[in-house]
């Protein structure tokens, strides 16, 4: 999969310096949040303009709270489910959804 999906930023134009797969046995949902914390610290290098954690149903947002308290990082981490809350956050605020949730 993650190919695929390098393939597709490629083709706009988004230049992939590295990759890293995350192991599982059972469900990526059962990948851990510290197991991703973990992963990320030992892969990290500094240079990158965003890093990307590509499957919804990875607990990233928990993650992403223990990486900016373990570390100064100065680019956007982006995930499938922060790039949900945000829209989801901005509908909100420009009174699409209020008062429908």
């Amino acid at each position: 999969m993650i190919s695929s999906e390098i393939s597709l930023l490629e083709r706009f134009n988004i230049t992939v310096s590295k990759a890293v797969r995350i192991d599982y046995f059972d469900e990526i949902r059962h990948i851990r949040p510290v197991d991703i914390f973990n992963t990320f610290m030992r892969e990290y290098k500094s240079g990158p303009d965003a890093i990307l954690f590509s499957c919804t149903g990875m607990y990233t947002l928990e993650a992403f709270k223990k990486i900016h308290r373990g570390i100064n990082l100065s680019v956007p981490l982006i995930s499938s489910n922060s790039a949900i809350g945000s829209i989801i956050n901005d509908m909100y605020s420009s009174n699409i959804i209020k008062g429908r949730i």
